[in-house]
């Protein structure tokens, strides 16, 4: 088991107390993200075939794979905003000793390797490529992520019509911190309470720096930051 390492994980409000009652959060896919070019760093050129032969891949790489991610720090506004509800949801900090992929953020495209087409070798380059890659619009989040293969029953779920599925908490992906949202209505009595039987996790609360443009832990006014 490789060393921990403290990671965050952005949600909203909705159920930010189930996933801590029920020890799990859930997988994100390929196919089902908010970035349009996902897993689509390549320039293709002229070759629609290839490209359109590559969106298939996505696709069903979909069915049996996806991901959960992290980001390497908590105190950056926008992840509130955009993956909290407008600061209204949780940060959750979990110590994480299983693989991590750190996401890498290029201005362009590449062009994709041809021998990709017809040869596993190539093809694996690219597809670890594409896994790890998005465009510089997206550094603000600081990606780290952990890629779930779904168990032959989940994936028979998924081809079913099946829309979520989990990854449990577990000694790889351990609880550490809740950090409770500047504008969220959630209390922190609520998560002590979905965390019984659950040991060594710091229950805080964020707000706005007074002196940055951060996102700090909300302490006395002698400590105010």
């Amino acid at each position: 088991m490789s060393k921990p390492r403290r990671l965050y994980h952005f949600t909203g409000p909705d159920f930010a107390l189930d996933n801590v009652e029920k020890r799990r959060l859930k997988i994100s896919f390929y196919d089902k993200v908010n970035d349009v070019f996902e897993m689509m760093p390549f320039d293709f050129g002229e070759d629609r075939a290839f490209r359109s032969e590559w969106r298939d891949r996505i696709r069903k790489t979909s069915k049996v794979a996806g991901f959960i991610s992290h980001s390497r720090t908590w105190d950056v506004p926008t992840m509130w905003g955009h993956y909290a509800q407008n600061h209204k949801g949780v940060c959750y900090g979990f110590d994480v000793s299983c693989e991590v992929t750190k996401t890498e953020y290029n201005e362009s495209f590449r062009e994709i390797d041809p021998k990709a087409r017809n040869y596993k070798c190539a093809l694996s380059a690219e597809i670890q490529y594409a896994q790890r890659t998005k465009s510089e619009h997206w550094k603000y989040e600081k990606e780290h992520r952990v890629f779930v293969t779904l168990s032959r029953e989940e994936v028979i779920q998924k081809s079913l019509g099946k829309p979520l599925f989990f990854a449990k908490f577990q000694d790889r992906l351990r609880l550490r911190e809740v950090i409770i949202g500047a504008n969220s209505e959630l209390e922190s009595n609520q998560f002590e309470s979905a965390l019984s039987g659950y040991d060594g996790v710091d229950v805080k609360t964020a707000r706005a720096s007074f002196r940055s443009f951060k996102i700090v832990e909300q302490k006395s006014a002698k400590l105010a930051k």
